[in-house]
């Protein structure tokens, strides 16, 4: 078949899917398109995942976690929450304090606005407040003020 040639200065026009519709089958099927995912499916899938991350929490984590049971507070690692057809997962959560705890590497840099959109949208949805936490700031102790001063702690 051929395709007529498009006038000069016009772009052939092409069908994209909206964005949201591309991210649910790369979360799922590296990038294959495949069916909504019903609740059951979409928790199933998440705790498999969860299991998966608790087994590489890396060090920063296990220290901002230390610090929490040094406080005497309850808290649960690799939280997740259902977002339509996908788990949104964070590092640490106090659920006492409504609060997830962050502990961000360089794999983060390059995601500020996708980080604030999730704070954003826990804090609309959930009600959950978010601090983020560099790994540099776990090892040089100001972590561990900045947890003591959110949560009221004496540390």
């Amino acid at each position: 078949m051929i395709r007529p040639v498009p006038k000069k200065g016009k772009k052939p026009k092409t069908k994209r899917k909206p964005l949201a519709n591309r991210r649910h089958f790369r979360a799922f099927d590296n990038g294959k398109r495949c069916r909504r995912r019903s609740d059951e499916e979409v928790i199933a899938w998440a705790l498999e995942k969860q299991r998966e991350k608790l087994k590489d929490l890396s060090p920063a984590q296990l220290a901002v976690g230390a610090i929490l049971k040094d406080g005497g507070i309850h808290f649960e690692y690799e939280k997740f929450w259902i977002n339509g057809d996908r788990p949104i997962f964070s590092d640490l959560y106090v659920p006492h304090h409504r609060l997830t705890i962050e502990v961000d590497g360089r794999f983060h840099r390059g995601q500020s606005r996708y980080d604030t959109q999730r704070a954003e949208w826990l804090a609309r949805t959930h009600k959950v407040g978010t601090i983020r936490i560099w790994n540099r700031d776990v090892a040089s102790g100001l972590a561990k003020q900045r947890i003591r001063q959110m949560l009221g702690l004496n540390l």
